[in-house]
């Protein structure tokens, strides 16, 4: 039996970042990437079928934007987790993963996008391919370097991996000033986005885009991520035992922003303008939105789940990134089907639920089939998995032959969770599993998901 006591304290983990142990998976992370997933799916749908003069749009698209912000927290989050103080860290190893989970798949969806231009779809990640065959291809060398639409988020990664290695060669030699760091951070973030808000600066680099493909717009959200992956332990530690005070704060400026939002809106700015997600009035309630989420997290993996529940959770959290790269598919088939048309005989609200609720399981569908291709790494950044059987997703890829779990086969890690043959959640990062029958170990179906780790990827 599991004492409520050993519940709270599965949040914690044993092994410290600076160790040589084998680091558990951070279970609140299953929790963060589908949710900030479903995020995206809202802003987008709004974007796409939601009156931008309502109220009720900007309110919405205030807290829904968030999700960028969660995503490169996550990210800088993971890579240090994984990174920090480990002697053995190579920044070729590093790269190498990253061409394989990221670029690849960057590269197919981006002329997957291209490609669905001739089939008569339209949206905003499907670029319009008309002129001359010159021209065209001039158009397909802009969305690759600029990232089209949504992917704009691989494009800010590719910048945050070229600036990881010095990052971390800081966080290694600097622990005494990870905090200053952090103030750093915030402060340059809070320069940069009042003189992009009220427009004392216009970007460099991108400036059709309002810096939205820049890295140094998420510099905090990065730092505060990869301070927090230092010290990982430690920091959920202390959000659990604070959990309360944390959640009363957050609720609180969550809603302090909403308020804010609705003076700016009475004071004749656009519900577009007033949600920026480049507002510094904006940065605290970001914050706060990623605390929550955290803290939904905790919850999750105190309750110590097991079965179809945590399976599915499991599941959607290894799908995030599919769900990202793909689901604009579905809601750009939506929009040129015609959904929009649906108004004004049926609320917007109610057509915007229709387009997030089509998207997020069109999407999730094809992540789900396209992780049992030999191309599924390429595809959607996963580890490809059995056609049946296997071993429950663990959200982070891993993933064993389908010979390997073989059916009333008992699960052998050191401690098993109640009622199942599984491991517990905070054990499922260093269980041992059977060997498979086909000549490899666990070792080798482990370092065969972790070529194709996309584990900091928006999940």
């Amino acid at each position: 039996m599991v004492t409520g006591q050993a519940q709270r304290d599965r949040v914690a983990v044993t092994s410290a970042p600076g160790t040589g142990a084998s680091r558990p998976h951070a279970d609140e992370l299953d929790v963060l990437r589908p949710a900030a997933s479903l995020l995206v799916i809202i802003t987008h749908a709004m974007q796409m079928f939601a009156p931008a003069s309502s109220v009720f749009y900007g309110a919405i698209l205030l807290e829904s934007q968030a999700s960028r912000h969660v995503f490169f927290f996550v990210s800088a989050l993971v890579l240090t987790y994984q990174a920090y103080r480990r002697p053995r860290w190579s920044s070729g190893r590093f790269w190498e993963r990253r061409f394989t989970s990221v670029v690849v798949p960057y590269v197919i969806w981006t002329l997957s996008y291209v490609l669905l231009s001739f089939t008569g779809l339209r949206g905003d990640t499907i670029p319009s391919m008309t002129g001359t065959p010159l021209h065209m291809l001039a158009v397909v060398g802009v969305q690759m370097v600029t990232g089209p639409g949504h992917l704009y988020f691989v494009v800010v990664l590719l910048q945050f991996y070229l600036l990881f290695p010095p990052l971390l060669w800081v966080l290694n030699r600097a622990s005494r000033w990870h905090a200053a760091l952090v103030g750093l951070s915030l402060a340059v973030q809070v320069a940069l986005t009042i003189a992009l808000h009220y427009q004392h600066a216009d970007s460099v680099i991108w400036q059709d885009v309002d810096s939205t493909r820049e890295v140094t717009s998420y510099g905090f959200y990065l730092v505060v991520g990869a301070v927090t992956g230092a010290h990982l332990p430690a920091v959920r530690s202390w959000m659990w035992r604070h959990r309360r005070a944390v959640l009363a704060t957050a609720v609180t400026v969550v809603a302090g922003a909403e308020v804010y939002y609705v003076l700016t809106i009475r004071s004749g700015v656009g519900p577009d303008g007033a949600s920026d997600p480049f507002s510094p009035e904006f940065i605290a309630s970001y914050a706060a939105t990623i605390a929550l989420l955290w803290l939904a997290g905790a919850y999750w993996a105190a309750r110590a789940r097991q079965g179809r529940p945590a399976r599915m959770v499991r599941s959607a959290s290894d799908n995030s990134f599919g769900v990202y790269l793909s689901h604009i598919v579905f809601l750009d088939l939506l929009s040129t089907l015609g959904l929009g048309r649906l108004e004004p005989g049926v609320p917007w609200a109610v057509v915007v639920l229709i387009a997030v609720l089509v998207s997020w399981v069109g999407a999730t569908l094809l992540t789900v089939a396209a992780a049992r291709t030999a191309v599924s790494c390429w595809l959607v950044g996963r580890a490809r998995r059995p056609l049946r059987g296997g071993p429950p997703p663990v959200g982070r890829g891993t993933v064993l032959r389908s010979s390997s779990v073989r059916r009333g086969t008992v699960l052998r890690p050191s401690s098993v969770g109640r009622g199942t043959n599984f491991p517990p959640l905070a054990d499922r990062a260093t269980a041992s599993w059977p060997a498979p029958h086909t000549g490899t170990t666990p070792e080798t179906d482990r370092q065969v998901a972790m070529s194709c780790d996309s584990s900091e990827h928006p999940r």
